[in-house]
C-alpha cells in the first residue's frame, strides 16, 4: 500500500527533537538536480544520513544552516530539509526546463501550512492550509476532484490537513516513502550556508 502524503502533517507536529521538516518534490529532474536547484548551485552529495543526524549537522547553525536528503519515489525526486530552509518562497524557477515542482513547508512559527505548486518555471500555485478555496491551478483542480469543495460531511479518519495531502497526491500520483525518510539513511546535500534572507 502507497504511504500517500497524508503522514507529513503527523510528522509536522511530531517533530520538535528534529526542527522543521520540509518537502520539495520534482517529477522530470534528479534528485542531485533538485538540491542544486533549491540550493541555487550545485551540490556534492555528502555519505547518507539519518533524520538526527541531519538534525544534528544544523544544530549550532554556525556553518550549516539548511541539510537536505535525497531520494526517489515512483518518477518523482525529493529533498526533504531540516534547518532554516527557504519553504514555499521558492522562485517558480526551480521547475523550469518541463520540471513539476511541489513543495510542503509547514510554517510552524507563521501558521497555516503552505503548499506550491508550479511547473516548468511558470504556474505557481499557492495553498495554505485553512484557505485552500483560495487557490487556483493544479491544486484547486486537485482538490475539486477529491470533492473538497463540497460542503458534505467526510467519512474520513483524517484531519482537513491530511485530507488536503492525501488530494495533491493522488492527483499527481506522489506518494512519498515513511519509514524511508523518517528511519532511513538517504544521501544527504547541504543546501544552505548562510540564513535565508
Amino acid at each position: 500500500m502507497s504511504d500517500g502524503l497524508e503522514w507529513v502533517e503527523d510528522v509536522w507536529f511530531s517533530m520538535g527533537d528534529y526542527g522543521n521538516l520540509y518537502f520539495t518534490c520534482a517529477r522530470d529532474i534528479s534528485p542531485q538536480e533538485l538540491a542544486a536547484r533549491v540550493a541555487g548551485q550545485p551540490v556534492d552529495i555528502l555519505p547518507a544520513l539519518t533524520l538526527r543526524e541531519a538534525a544534528d549537522v544544523v544544530a549550532d547553525k554556525k556553518t550549516v544552516h539548511s541539510v537536505g536528503r535525497i531520494g526517489t519515489s515512483g518518477e518523482w525526486s525529493y529533498l526533504v530539509e531540516t534547518g532554516e530552509c527557504p519553504g514555499w518562497d521558492l522562485p517558480a524557477e526551480v521547475s523550469r526546463d518541463g520540471a513539476e515542482v511541489l513543495v510542503l513547508d509547514p510554517q510552524m512559527d507563521n501558521p497555516p501550512h503552505i503548499m506550491t505548486y508550479s511547473k516548468d518555471g511558470r504556474g505557481l500555485s499557492l495553498c495554505m492550509f485553512d484557505a485552500y478555496g483560495d487557490t487556483d491551478g493544479p491544486l484547486r483542480d486537485a482538490f475539486t476532484e477529491a470533492g473538497l469543495f463540497n460542503d458534505e460531511d467526510e467519512e474520513e479518519d483524517l484531519n482537513p490537513d491530511q485530507l488536503l495531502l492525501r488530494a495533491v497526491g493522488d492527483y499527481l500520483n506522489l506518494s512519498l516513502p515513511r519509514n524511508t525518510i523518517l528511519e532511513g539513511r538517504l544521501p544527504a546535500v547541504i543546501t544552505r550556508i548562510s540564513p535565508p534572507s
